[in-house]
């Protein structure tokens, strides 16, 4: 792979001489982990030399590169690139006669921007994972969107401690309430990052980077802190304290002992372990099943309930209920927003509820945004609703402002 970078340099100043567009591809064997658990590593390795030979018939070998795994990188002049990647990807069919193995191709073309070819391989890799959910060969350009979305990835590594440390990062809450009052019960703590520079940010902008990264536990542990400081100025204020619900990801157990840093956090303030719910994805379910009941087990033990966020959202649904004690389910939002548009849809909301209800776990339905929602949802019991349709989530003092004007607490 050195050798391969430092003969790119020269290699790239030549096609440029020759009036070509020097070009850095990635490409990589989308469903190789897949094939090699069904036909043996022996039949993966077969795979991958014979991939390389086309790749060397279509490139030249001095321009080709295996990076490791199923990654590969090639130098090229990309003036009329496409003819050849579509040979390549229809001569990659010949040899892939079990199916299931697809090549996703990167491409980054040099401009008149003047980076080193490393850069310009991550920048081809960038645009080759765009392709990551693409069940079929395709190519993928390096382009506007992509670099948006790179840099956006940078400045949010480069500015997350200042932005916790100078609270650029604020705590929405987003009321829920008891169906069989619309009495709010409990509030969710939610993200949102409001940046000197870049203005409003979304959940969706800074925490799927935070989670590539396995840096979201230094989120989820500020927003524990910001939660738990407004607990305590409320009580200094003697107001009532009502359940405060926050998430966690997964990737907090694989970097920390969470539910060690979360109880001392509550213990230090002197804060009921009730009066603080857990939020697990259910995407969590990736995490393995005995770790993660055992923290389950751990937060119950200390105090705290444990709901699982997202319910449905995933392909496992009833194996998380089966196989995790947890207290509530939150119904994925999807499930809400589709009513009325599907038939069965009705008829799953209500079988889901029924079950949940005869396994003794509570449940929420996210995304409420209409009457008949709500109407729909105490009807067939279900415990709790969040959505719109009572509030969108809002800074504490918006939140305060509005449960006072609605009269939904009374002791408000």
């Amino acid at each position: 792979m050195t050798y391969f970078f430092e003969i790119s340099s020269p290699r790239k100043e030549t096609i440029a001489k020759n009036a070509g567009k020097p070009s850095v591809l990635f490409i990589t064997l989308h469903g190789l982990k897949a094939f090699n658990q069904k036909q043996g590593f022996s039949e993966g390795n077969h795979f991958l030399q014979a991939f390389a030979q086309l790749l060397a018939q279509h490139f030249d070998r001095e321009n080709c590169c295996r990076l490791g795994g199923g990654h590969f990188s090639v130098i090229a002049d990309g003036t009329n690139i496409d003819d050849k990647l579509r040979s390549l990807i229809e001569n990659c069919k010949n040899l892939n006669t079990t199916g299931g193995i697809h090549p996703h191709i990167g491409i980054y073309t040099y401009e008149n921007d003047d980076v080193n070819i490393n850069m310009a391989c991550d920048r081809a890799k960038l645009a080759c994972d765009s392709l990551e959910d693409n069940r079929t060969a395709g190519i993928a350009r390096y382009d506007q969107k992509i670099k948006h979305e790179e840099e956006n990835h940078r400045y949010i590594l480069e500015n997350l401690n200042k932005a916790i440390a100078e609270r650029w990062i604020t705590v929405y809450y987003q009321p829920i309430v008891r169906t069989v009052n619309e009495k709010v019960c409990d509030e969710e703590a939610l993200a949102r990052w409001i940046d000197p520079v870049k203005g409003f940010l979304s959940p969706a902008d800074f925490i799927p980077v935070l989670e590539e990264e396995k840096l979201i536990y230094k989120l989820d542990l500020y927003m524990l802190e910001r939660v738990i400081e407004k607990m305590k100025y409320l009580e200094s204020q003697n107001i009532p304290v009502i359940p405060q619900s926050i998430n966690l990801s997964r990737s907090d157990f694989e970097v920390c002992d969470m539910v060690t840093e979360i109880t001392n956090r509550v213990r230090a303030a002197g804060i009921s372990p009730e009066l603080l719910v857990i939020e697990i994805t259910e995407t969590v379910h990736g995490v393995d099943y005995d770790f993660l009941n055992e923290q389950i087990r751990r937060f119950h033990e200390a105090g705290f309930k444990v709901w699982m966020d997202d319910f449905g959202a995933g392909f496992s649904t009833l194996d998380v209920l089966q196989d995790f004690d947890f207290d509530l389910i939150k119904l994925d939002m999807h499930f809400i927003q589709s009513f009325g548009n599907n038939r069965k849809n009705p008829i799953i909301i209500r079988k889901i509820i029924e079950m949940a209800d005869a396994l003794g776990i509570d449940t929420l339905a996210e995304g409420v945004e209409t009457e008949d929602h709500m109407k729909f949802l105490e009807e067939i019991g279900c415990d709790r609703l969040q959505g719109y349709y009572f509030s969108k989530p809002l800074p504490y003092d918006e939140v305060m402002k509005l449960l006072q004007e609605k009269g939904v607490i009374a002791s408000f």
